[in-house]
């Protein structure tokens, strides 16, 4: 009995491998499998959906037995004696159990959503089909037998929004919003209200991330971000944040990606975390075109894009315009300060107005040497400029002099912005798996030109004033980058590459003034120069990924980087240079519970480089009773974070919950002071320490295949602290939405944030409510889709309060801003795409995520010429 045993077990061995080759010496026909794919809501067939063969069990027979051990008699027995067979079988279907499948082939539906494989050996088989926007789907235990070499399945229906369960996995169609190990995922393209709007309306939706009124973005309370698009930087985000938002349509965002703990591999810059902008380009087979059009009531956009696929070569493109309609604002101003005994009073009541436009474009070519190597170009282009005007009515008084000043001030301008970056990237990929060398270079060219005309007169001479303001930037930088992956094993891998940045910035910056007896404008030299600025970093990374017990995931690395920085002026302003190194460490480690709960924890050690927002000693004198300035001798901030989440699943219920801690040493903030003249000065500085400790709540929960509801929230203890200034308080923020998804083509989606008092060193700002509806209906055989939208239908104006506190004064400001916008939307695609897999694109190019951008604007007018 023992030795009949073993005889099976050895000769079940010999049939899964020679069920994938064919018995020797006989004359099997190889099998065949064909069936077909539909669409579960119209019946039609799916044209392009990939199908998967996958083949259970394994082994070598040949390492077991020698090649005349199949026998023509022992071949003649299993094909005609049915017990020996059966049993033969029962052996081998057990193996196959506990064996891991093989993928073995694979191929497309045609037009008629057929599919066909031949040359099938014989075995146990499953396949797996899956198609862009359906769930993939699992046909398990296809038998290929000496008396059944020919399968004919029936017609496999793909549908949406379910759970499909295989025996080897379970695959889901990507939700809302997904929980990784080091990010959290919005899937913005499956969100109706995201077919219009811009990026910052997107921005607003993902967890842990606030979009206040102007558009300026703070991840977990803090404005120190970088922001990268599809992994890579952009001069596009580098100078104005916020409008550069305004110019990306929300139906171009495929989704947001927030990481918190950034690992080795990427820039020690960005204290708060990454926010990288993954776009809706494809990687695909054919040719493929689509327009997007967007009418709305406040922001209009179009954005065309063409993708095409041919053997090795590939090509892109996308542009995009973007605009708004002259939008009309209010502003208040109220200050008080105190000298000696006195106090003083000042009051600015402004109607304002602005208007935007620009565009967007990106074109690129990949060509693939061969499965291994390929290399990829690709040019973005974009320039937008905004034109404002204002019109204030001011007045101050200083009872210690009977001062009573009251004039009138109209200030109009522009500002233009334009990039241009050249991206070009070699992948070589080996024949280990994951095992691959990417090597970069990247040139960003960016211009600024900002310029103001000032026109003041009051009720004293000495108050009137004609002047014009101009402060125009350049920016150059080359970025070389090396990165290397290597599997050890399964279990084992390890990144390393470096890094060099160089940044050369220029800022020319001057002031005229009206000479009314000359009638000429003569510059004034306390406020012109030209600024040189130089920046080098050099930087190295080691990273390692492990897996223990398949429960234990350990993300851990350290990285160097070695700064160095020098000013000059064309004047006799001194000039200056510094050094200052880094180590950065990080760690992450991650362990699965039991129902697909894992807990995590991450500490990052993160630094924040101040961008040329901060160092360019141009002063914005537009108000001469309120100075901004730049500080050109700013030190990086420091920021140590400590975090502890967890995350499971009951049943269609997602929980993610996390615990932080952070301190950041030597904080970069505004400061205000009030002078003895009653002038207020608002200059950059490394003010002391800030804290935050708080907790994020993320519920994601799915309501049957048609809808899903999620909501967020997030409070924190934030603390401040500088020299005898301090200012403490809880903040908090959330959000909840809902979300409809039909089998007619119908999708609602129903969406509302706000956010609490948000603090700064001296003083708060008001919180607001954010509210959004949006439905689209898919036309013309799924081919182009139609959408309305509108956003906060109960307040068409909200108020926005700010207050400041110093030593010696108190001051107030308030912004009414509209805030009701409607949208219309048309979506319409040609072309037919085989789509593949982006697998081969991840990780690649160079990623500058090292600059603080500007702060309230984010980077925006009024604080410095150019940023970076």
């Amino acid at each position: 009995m023992k030795n009949t045993l073993i005889l099976l077990i050895l000769l079940n061995f010999s049939l899964i491998s020679f069920s994938q080759q064919g018995f020797p010496g006989g004359n099997i026909t190889p099998g065949s499998i064909q069936g077909s794919v539909l669409d579960s809501i119209s019946g039609k067939p799916l044209e392009f959906a990939s199908i998967e063969l996958f083949q259970k069990g394994g082994g070598n027979p040949m390492e077991h037995f020698g090649k005349d051990f199949f026998t023509p008699a022992v071949i003649q027995r299993l094909q005609t004696d049915t017990i020996f067979a059966d049993s033969i079988k029962q052996v081998m279907t057990k193996l196959q159990e506990n064996s891991k499948p093989k993928l073995i082939t694979g191929t497309v539906t045609n037009s008629k959503g057929k599919f066909y494989f031949t040359d099938i050996p014989l075995g146990s088989f499953i396949i797996k089909v899956s198609s862009l926007g359906f769930n993939p789907k699992f046909i398990e235990n296809i038998e290929i037998t000496y008396n059944k070499t020919s399968v004919y399945l029936d017609p496999l229906e793909l549908v949406i929004n379910q759970i499909a369960l295989g025996e080897v996995t379970i695959v889901e169609q990507a939700p809302l919003y997904e929980t990784k190990v080091d990010k959290v995922i919005y899937n913005a393209e499956k969100d109706a209200a995201s077919e219009s709007g811009n990026g910052a309306d997107v921005l607003r939706k993902v967890p842990m991330v606030t979009v206040d009124h102007d558009g300026n973005v703070q991840l977990r309370g803090n404005s120190n971000i970088k922001v990268l698009i599809n992994g890579k930087p952009s001069a596009l985000f580098n100078n104005n944040l916020k409008e550069a938002l305004r110019m990306i349509p929300a139906n171009e965002i495929k989704k947001v990606e927030v990481i918190t703990s950034p690992t080795a591999k990427y820039d020690a810059e960005g204290t708060a975390g990454i926010i990288n902008i993954i776009t809706k380009k494809k990687d695909v087979e054919g040719l493929y075109a689509s327009v997007n059009l967007n009418l709305d009531s406040n922001n209009p956009s179009s954005n065309f894009s063409y993708n095409q696929k041919k053997g090795r070569l590939s090509a892109y493109a996308n542009l995009g315009l973007s605009g708004n309609l002259p939008k009309s604002t209010t502003n208040e101003v109220y200050r008080e300060d105190f000298l000696g005994n006195e106090k003083r009073i000042f009051q600015q009541l402004g109607d304002a107005s602005y208007n935007y436009k620009g565009y967007y474009g990106t074109a690129g070519l990949e060509y693939e040497f061969n499965e291994r190597n390929s290399i990829n170009s690709a040019l973005t282009l974009n320039r937008f400029n905004t034109v404002f005007d204002n019109d204030s009515k001011i007045t101050f008084s200083d009872p210690s002099i009977s001062l009573f000043q009251e004039y009138s001030r109209i200030s109009d301008g522009n500002f233009r912005h334009g990039n241009l970056d050249w991206n070009t990237d070699f992948m070589r990929k080996f024949k280990k798996e994951g095992q691959e060398l990417s090597i970069a270079f990247q040139l960003m060219h960016q211009i600024t030109d900002q310029h103001y005309d000032y026109l003041q007169s009051g009720n004293d001479t000495i108050l009137w004033y004609d002047e014009q303001s101009d402060n125009d930037g350049e920016n150059n930088e080359y970025t070389f980058q090396l990165d290397y992956t290597h599997p050890f094993n399964d279990n084992i891998k390890m990144e390393v590459g470096g890094k060099s940045i160089v940044r050369q910035l220029n800022s020319v910056y001057g002031l005229k003034q009206f000479d009314y007896d000359t009638e000429q404008y003569n510059e004034n030299s306390l406020f012109s120069d030209v600024f040189d600025y130089t920046q080098t970093v050099s930087a190295g990374y080691l990273s390692l990924n492990s897996t223990w017990f398949k429960k234990f995931e350990m993300v851990s690395g350290l990285r160097y980087e070695n700064t160095g920085i020098s000013g000059d002026y064309n004047s006799e302003r001194p000039s200056f240079n510094n050094k200052y190194e880094n180590w950065v460490p990080n760690f992450i480690l991650s362990r699965k519970l039991k129902n697909m709960s894992t807990v995590k924890f991450t500490f990052s050690n993160r630094i924040q480089r101040p961008s040329m927002f901060y160092l360019n000693p141009y002063t914005d004198n537009q108000d001469k009773l309120n100075l901004k300035t730049g500080n050109p001798f700013l030190k990086p901030e420091n920021t140590y974070s400590y975090e502890l989440g967890y995350s499971t699943f009951v049943k269609t219920l997602m929980i993610n919950i996390s615990g932080f801690y952070k301190n950041t040493e030597g904080m970069i903030s505004g400061i205000t002071s009030v002078d003895s003249t009653g002038i207020g000065i608002t200059e950059y500085q490394n003010i002391g320490n800030s804290e935050s400790l708080g907790m994020n709540l993320f519920l994601n929960y799915r309501i049957g295949e048609k809808y899903s509801m999620n909501a967020g929230f997030n409070i924190y203890q934030e603390e401040f602290n500088y020299g005898t200034i301090t200012n403490s308080g809880l903040s908090y923020n959330g959000n909840i939405g809902f979300f409809a998804n039909y089998k007619n083509g119908f999708k609602i989606s129903f969406y509302s944030f706000f956010n609490s008092a948000r603090l700064s060193l001296q003083g708060s700002s008001t919180g607001f409510i954010f509210t959004m509806l949006g439905v689209s209906k898919s036309i013309w055989k799924d081919k182009g889709s139609i959408g309305i939208s509108i956003r906060n239908p109960l307040y068409g104006k909200f108020t926005f309060d700010n207050t400041t506190n110093g030593e010696n004064f108190y001051q107030y400001t308030k912004f009414v801003v509209p805030f009701r916008s409607f949208g219309l939307t048309f979506t319409y695609s040609i072309g037919k795409m085989d789509f593949i897999s982006q697998a081969k694109r991840k990780g690649r190019g160079v990623d500058n995520d090292d600059l603080k951008a500007g702060e309230s604007g984010q980077g925006g007018v009024g604080g410095g010429g150019i940023g970076n």
